[in-house]
């Protein structure tokens, strides 16, 4: 078995080297690497190299998350942009390797003060009196297949309503609020019951529950979700870093992920990004004309670039955290405390709006198109800001890094802290957790869009925890569920 940790330190070695080699063979790539470039992503993957090896000894879930994002999302992006500097998004300013370096330099620093507030996160003060009294839920597996029918059934009526109401605003909002509720908390609570049963659970159970997977993902694609096979991904994750404390991959399902999986989530990206523009409400399509257009889709790319060009655009947090920092006084009028309050307290009213503010993400556009803040639009439109560039911009520069510390810290504390009186509860807690600190924080769509989904979280939450107790038994297991260990990363 590979461990993810050790997957994560191969790939940003292959990463850089890529990198160098593109540097001193490839046309074009000067407009976005210089010698400079190459210096800040070699600090960036040394750093963490080092921080994966101090995870392998005491096991952080937050650690290997947060270098997982790194890698995935900004020292491969480095080496995209060297490839294919038109998948760039730049939206005020030109791209130019000054400003990729600017980035990546505040990112190692950031990175590092991620690292101390998880290291600074001590394991004491454990209540052992109620770890010692965690009783083991003995979960009915057939509850969590009819959950999953539950969301596989939202994702196809929703969208025959959809259609056969021809985009109506009514059912549109209607099938929104269900998949708030019905959101990807389902998918790893799912993971999680697997993980803390798998040696009861039938090969004919693990059947079904993939079939299920698939038509998710089919429908998710349907309906123009380019990353559905990414949120399976990394439910999996969160469940076997809460359970587990690590991740374990059977050789046999890394080549599975190499040859089969991976080119599979690029043709998804394209079909999906056709579906999204073929569902407009606007173009108010029916049913049988959406079928219509499906059928004639095709898979077209007349080179490498034309092919990944937009599946680099999309993953390219790097640009969203760069757009920010280059930038950050511009969009101070946004992203700034006075609107965030103004924005949340618009989300917590009930039917009316106090100060008619968007979210901080939904107004991005009125910034780089040269409007006035308050400008409304018809369309929907919401930007990425990235964990990074917000607190850049919303904590004046690198005054921001201690910012980067108390989050980490917190979040480490609460995961550690994490107590319930039973063991489904205990993992799905933290599992929920480390899904809060990945979806919402890292990958950031402002602090007032945080806040207005977190009553959707909790509200799953609940209906999770109730559901899955339906028939389940409760039996106190002694020496099974050893709080310390799985703290200490034992």
């Amino acid at each position: 078995m590979f461990d993810l940790n050790l997957l994560i330190r191969g790939a940003n070695i292959v990463s850089f080297v890529c990198l160098c080699l593109l540097y001193w063979t490839w046309p074009g790539v000067e407009a976005c690497v210089d010698a400079a470039t190459l210096i800040i992503t070699l600090g960036l993957c040394t750093s963490i190299h080092l921080m994966l090896l101090s995870e392998k000894k005491n096991r952080d879930p937050f650690i290997l998350i947060m270098s997982l994002n790194v890698s995935m999302f900004y020292i491969f992006r480095v080496v995209s942009l060297g490839l294919i500097p038109a998948s760039a998004s730049v939206l005020l300013g030109e791209l130019s390797p000054e400003r990729i370096n600017n980035t990546l330099l505040f990112i190692v620093f950031a990175t590092w003060s991620m690292f101390g507030g998880f290291i600074s996160a001590k394991t004491a003060a454990i209540d052992m009196q109620r770890a010692a009294s965690v009783r083991h839920v003995d979960i009915n597996i057939k509850v969590i297949i009819t959950v999953f029918i539950i969301i596989l059934a939202e994702r196809i009526f929703f969208g025959f309503f959809y259609f056969s109401t021809y985009g109506s605003s009514v059912i549109t909002r209607m099938g929104g609020y269900v998949s708030r509720i019905f959101n990807q908390l389902f998918i790893v609570a799912m993971f999680v019951v697997l993980l803390t049963k798998q040696k009861t659970i039938s090969r004919q159970i693990y059947g079904i529950i993939s079939i299920l997977l698939i038509g998710y993902l089919v429908f998710t694609m349907f309906y123009g979700a380019r990353g559905a096979m990414l949120t399976i991904g990394m439910a999996i994750t969160y469940a076997c870093l809460a359970v587990k404390q690590k991740v374990l991959i059977k050789k046999g399902y890394l080549l599975l992920i190499m040859i089969t999986i991976i080119p599979a989530s690029i043709f998804a990206f394209h079909f999906a990004s056709y579906a999204r523009s073929i569902t407009d409400p606007s173009a108010k399509k029916n049913m049988s004309e959406f079928i219509h257009n499906v059928s004639e889709y095709k898979f077209e790319a007349s080179d490498y670039s034309e092919l990944m060009q937009p599946v680099f655009n999309r993953t390219g947090f790097l640009d969203y955290a760069m757009e920010l920092i280059a930038n950050r006084e511009a969009y101070s009028d946004v992203i700034n405390v006075a609107y965030y309050y103004m924005s949340i307290i618009d989300r917590l009213t009930p039917g009316f709006d106090v100060f008619g503010t968007p979210k901080a993400s939904n107004c991005m556009r009125n910034v780089y198109k040269g409007y006035e803040i308050t400008e409304t639009y018809t369309s929907y439109q919401s930007d990425q800001f990235t964990l990074y560039g917000e607190l850049y911009v919303l904590c004046g520069g690198y005054y921001s890094l201690l910012m980067f510390f108390i989050i980490s810290w917190l979040f480490k504390r609460i995961y550690m802290h994490i107590v319930a009186r039973d063991d489904f509860n205990t993992y799905f807690s933290k599992a929920i957790l480390l899904y809060v600190y990945d979806y919402y924080f890292l990958n950031s769509f402002g602090m007032d869009w945080i806040v207005s989904d977190f009553i959707w979280v909790i509200i799953s939450t609940l209906l999770i925890i109730m559901l899955v107790k339906i028939r389940s038994t409760c039996v106190t297991r002694e020496g099974v569920f050893n709080l310390p260990s799985i703290i200490d990363g034992g």
